[in-house]
Parts: C-alpha cells; structure tokens; sequence
C-alpha cells in the first residue's frame, strides 16, 4: 500500500482519510500495540529474572579463566520467534541460550563474549548443525606460567585461554590436551535449556576463530512428502543451481539492511526418499494406493570446492560421526528391475540416521497413475550445501521445485530466473513454508576437535524421542483415518494437497506461469529508492559476503 503523505495528526482529520488510508492507519497502530504488548511482557519477564539473580552471589570474572570455544546447537524452531534475539518478544533461541549461559556463569555478558553465530534461522526455522563462538569460564589452570615469565606469542595464540587478570596468561597444549579437565559445557547448558534446544558438543578453537567468518559452507534441508510431485523434474530443476549465481529472483532481497550483492554459490544439492509410507503397503510389498512421480534419489554435484558435510569430529570414534554409505537407486518397471545407472548417493555421508532405500516406479508419463510400491505419502528431503545462504533463499527455491514437481513449470524455468539480464525482476510468489526446513550441517576452515560426552548424548536423544513418540502417534492417528475415510476412493487423491499446504498464500483456479507474472522491484530500483532515502550508502564498503543466514 502506498504510504500516507500528510498524517493527520488531531482525531477530528481521521474523518478526512480515504477508506484505504483508515485500513492502513489500523494496521499500523494494530502491529505498533502488539510491539508494545511483547515489549512489556519481555520487560516483566527481565524482570522476574533479574530477581531471582539478586540473591545469588555474583562471580568476580576479572579473576576468571576463559577459553574461546565454538558450540554446536540443535533446537526444534517451530515455537519460536526465530534465532536472533529480537526487542518485542523472549521466544528466541538466542535469548533462551545466553539465559543459560549468564545462569550458569560460564559468561558475565553477552556484549563481553566475543559471540558469533554461524547462520541466523527464521521464524519456525529449526537446527541440528547451528555453531556459534564465544568466550567463556574454563576450568583448566595447569600449565600456567609465573607472573614474570615470558611467553612466545605464537604459543599464546594457539591456546586459547585466557585469565581476566592483566598479569597472568593460561597457555594450553595442543588440542588433545585442551579437553582434558575442563568444564562439561554441554551437560551444565542443558540442564537449564528447554528441551527443544540443547547442545550437542564443543571444539577448543584459537581465540580469533568466527562461527561466522570461519565457515567454508552450510547444508540446509527441506523435508517433504511426495506427494503428487515429480522428483526427476525436481532434480533436473535443480542441477541449475549449482555453482555461482545471482540469486535475486530466487530470495527476498534485503536491500534496507545493507544487501545489495546477491552472487551465492551452491556447491551441491540432492534430492532423494528418506522414508517409505508402510500403512499402505501390503504383505508382498506392494501399494495399495496410486501416486504420481518418479524416482527416488537424485543427486547434482559440484566437483571442485564441494565440502564435507554432516561431520562431527574428526576422530572416528566421535559418537555422531556417520560412515560413509553409497546405496543403489533402484528403477521398477514393466516387472523386472535395473539399475537405473545414477551413480548417485541415496543418503548422505554423514548421516546421523541410517535411511532405507525406496524402491520405486518411474512412469513414462507424469499424468500416468501405476501401482508400485511408492506412496504419496513417502518422505523425501532436498539437501543443499553453499558457502552462504540469502534471507528467504531455499524456500523461494522450494517453492520453484515445487511448481515443477506438480508440472506446472518446465525445468528450464530455474536457469530463466538466475538468468537476472533476461529476467532482470523477481516474479510475485510465494514462499514454502518454514516447518520443513533445517539448518543441518556447518563445516569450517580447519579441522576443529569436537568434544562429545556420551552421557550428555544419551539424554539429548531421549529428549528428541519424546519428541518423536508425541508426534509420529498423531501423524499416526491422522494417516488412519485417512485411509479409513478413503480406501473406497483412492482414485480420487492425486496427492496434491500434500504439497500445496506447503506453499503460503491464496491459489488461483486458473494458473499463471512464473515467467508471466507481476514481477517485484528490480534490484536498482530498491538501491535507488533506500540511497534517496539515506539508508543506504553505497560510497562505504560493501562487506565481505561471508555470512549467513538465511531462512
């Protein structure tokens, strides 16, 4: 909507607005309220915090040893606000985490921490591979060095270690040594975390070491069910994303906060079933219910700079660390299988849960219904690893994928929108929805020495199969009593509900091709709007695109 020029500011001028300007002037005093209403709810809870803290005794951290360390994080995001701690609300992870963190004195204050986050999720955005870096109490106090005795810089430097005071230096040994002794930062953060977001391990790491800054790549994953989608055209669809590209037509830019270069690249992605639907398959195997589709593992990647992903020490019996498995993808037709000749991998290297292979029909055509052993019902999971993520990125991908998968864009259409001097302005759709997706995987410039306690595990696991028992018994429940209210009509669910639920906004009866659509602001425009707006200086030094974040 267009903004009101000349804001009345006495009540007796509301009677002199438009229709559309008193719409617009209630919304913004509607979100200006519920600003205010998490403002204060946020202040109260500060609060009742902050009292509960006066009756403890404070830790003197000028006299403290600390130690610079990164910390793998796992949270359940669907709750949340996001990551980020934001000014109107507490449902952060990040504010949960340095509640934590300041509880348990292993900092004094965020501000003082040296913090770095690796990426920074969205709304309902969830992670398994979230790393952050950060200063904090260490335990360690041998090897410590009188007050007058000099200490080579190099070797303070690989330390790590540090004590407040300005006349003692913590030196440490190298990495294998550095473990031993020291505090279980894992075990003393989750006991006061709430059991969607714990922390997995840590790495002693050199005292300039960034989450941020350090990273090499990032691996996101987007979960979903077949549905009625096409995963061979899905697959060729995304072989386009690889390598470097402009992706401003396939994210939502974000040129008020500084974002104007909008070159990414994606080093790999693969598409593949994780899941088999078993309630619908009979003794001998086969489906009782018809799909459409084909394929069940497709994977594109890139040779040169593609980076492990998943990995979680470096030592082999680090009790997350996954093998390295290669499956065959296996075609179904006419009775009699074959391979179906892609070399490519059915589940990832570095899996933390082993996934069994589907085995499944290709039809010849993608309107043709066949009886196999697939479901629409199947899970299936889109794997992407880049360097760095823009805001919104991988869900206006999924959504792309999406359109293609249910045939109602070529495949083709992906390479159209990277190429930004044809298609210069993004067009108008919507994005996948946030459930789905999950910051799974960060890996770094040098090898880090993950630190894991087996105990600590055990229980992060317990968590996540309470998690897992509440909702796959109402994932239960709900496939029930589909297939007792449908079993007579199965010809009728092409499965394409299953996959429209994921896409936000409204569907129109009559479909309109990307490429034909009512298309954004161009990028220039945008700049030329915020410089004119003095928001954005373009004289100043565009920063490195190291980061981040994303969706």
């Amino acid at each position: 909507m267009a903004s009101i020029k000349n804001k009345p500011k006495a009540c007796e001028d509301l009677g002199k607005l438009t229709k559309e300007e008193l719409i617009l002037q209630v919304q913004r005093l509607t979100a200006h309220n519920m600003q205010l209403k998490g403002i204060i709810s946020k202040t109260l809870e500060n609060k009742q915090s902050s009292i509960g803290d006066t009756n403890k005794k404070k830790m003197d951290f000028t006299k403290v040893r600390k130690r610079h360390i990164f910390l793998k994080i796992l949270y359940l995001g669907w709750d949340y606000q996001g990551y980020a701690t934001q000014d109107y609300t507490n449902k952060t992870i990040e504010w949960e985490l340095f509640q934590a963190l300041r509880k348990s004195c292993l900092i004094e204050e965020r501000t003082t921490s040296n913090y770095h986050r690796c990426g920074r999720t969205d709304k309902g955005v969830s992670a398994f591979g979230q790393v952050i870096s950060l200063d904090v109490r260490s335990n360690i106090h041998r090897n410590q060095r009188p007050e007058n005795e000099a200490v080579a810089p190099s070797t303070v430097d690989k330390g790590g270690v540090e004590v407040g005071s300005e006349k003692c230096t913590q030196v440490l040994q190298p990495y294998e040594e550095e473990t031993q002794g020291e505090l279980d930062y894992c075990k003393i953060l989750n006991r006061l975390l709430p059991p969607t977001i714990r922390a997995i391990g840590w790495s002693p790491v050199r005292s300039d070491a960034s989450a941020r800054f350090n990273c090499k790549c990032r691996t996101y994953k987007y979960f979903f069910p077949r549905g009625n989608l096409n995963i061979e055209n899905m697959a060729k669809a995304a072989e386009h994303l690889i390598g470097v590209h402009d992706f401003r037509n396939l994210c939502k830019m974000d040129v008020g906060n500084g974002v104007i270069n909008y070159m990414r690249r994606i080093l790999s992605v693969s598409i593949k079933v994780i899941s088999g639907d078993q309630l619908f398959r009979s003794s001998d195997g086969s489906c009782s219910s018809k799909h459409f589709g084909n394929g069940s593992c497709h994977r594109c990647r890139v040779e040169e700079g593609d980076c492990d992903k998943g990995k979680f020490g470096s030592s082999p019996e680090a009790p997350l660390q996954g093998e390295h498995r290669e499956s065959e993808c296996t075609v179904m037709g006419g009775g009699s299988s074959q391979d179906c000749g892609n070399s490519s991998v059915c589940s990832d290297e570095n899996s933390v849960v082993r996934e069994n292979t589907v085995q499944c029909s290709v039809s010849e055509k993608f309107s043709q219904r066949k009886h196999s052993n697939c479901s629409m019902y199947d899970m299936c999971e889109l794997t992407v690893v880049g360097q760095a993520f823009l805001w919104h990125q991988i869900r206006c991908i999924m959504t792309v994928l999406f359109l293609v998968g249910q045939g109602k864009e070529e495949p083709s259409v992906v390479e159209h929108l990277l190429d930004v001097d044809n298609v210069p302005r993004k067009p108008q759709y919507n994005m996948a929805c946030e459930i789905p997706l999950n910051l799974f995987a960060s890996d770094f410039e040098s090898e880090l020495n993950w630190v894991y306690d087996r105990e600590c595990i055990y229980f992060i696991i317990k968590d996540l199969q309470k998690e897992w028992t509440l909702l796959s018994v109402r994932a239960s429940m709900v496939r029930q009593m589909i297939k007792e209210l449908g079993s007579e009509d199965a010809d009728k669910w092409d499965g394409s509900e299953l996959t429209d639920c994921l896409i936000s906004g409204i569907r129109h009866r009559t479909y309109v091709p990307l490429l034909k659509r009512r298309t954004c602001e161009s990028l220039e425009d945008r700049i030329e709007h915020f410089v004119k707006k003095k928001r954005l200086n373009l004289e100043a030094d565009v920063p490195e695109v190291t980061d981040t974040s994303c969706d």
